[in-house]
């Protein structure tokens, strides 16, 4: 069914964004994501095969080597919790799918688990800036 011979991965970045490698028999597939500004970009064996920029939920790049096709799938599955898909199907086959959850793996968000908590914490914020802002107003009122 595939002939992906190597495990493929995942890694990503604020800055960098994601990147995910996938193996092929003799080739191998890069494919970025900007996190921020929509670029996605392919490589083939460190060449690149495809750029766009795009914010739509579903995103679609096609290329071919030896009369191979190729398509890179990117998928926006929630917006909100920040799950996004990345396939690489081969001569219209599925060959592997990563599954990118931000919010799952950034581990040092904290996880609201009830709308107490949560408005609990935007209240907190709230009381605290104001009570910075309202320190600092007063210095810079006493010291003008």
């Amino acid at each position: 069914m595939t002939t992906t011979n190597e495990q493929p991965s995942m890694t990503w970045s604020y800055w960098k964004g994601l990147t995910f490698h996938f193996r092929d028999n003799n080739n191998e597939i890069r494919a970025n994501a900007s996190l921020f500004s929509g670029r996605e970009t392919i490589y083939l064996n460190e060449e690149k095969v495809s750029t766009k920029h795009s914010m739509r939920k579903k995103s679609v790049h096609k290329f071919s080597d030896d009369n191979v096709q190729y398509e890179i799938e990117y998928s926006v599955e929630s917006i909100t919790k920040g799950n996004l898909t990345c396939t690489l199907i081969k001569d219209g086959v599925h060959c592997k799918t990563f599954q990118f959850v931000s919010f799952g793996e950034l581990k040092k968000l904290p996880s609201f688990k009830s709308k107490k908590r949560f408005w609990f914490s935007v209240i907190t914020w709230a009381v605290a800036g104001y009570i910075i802002g309202a320190t600092a107003a007063h210095f810079f009122k006493a010291g003008m």
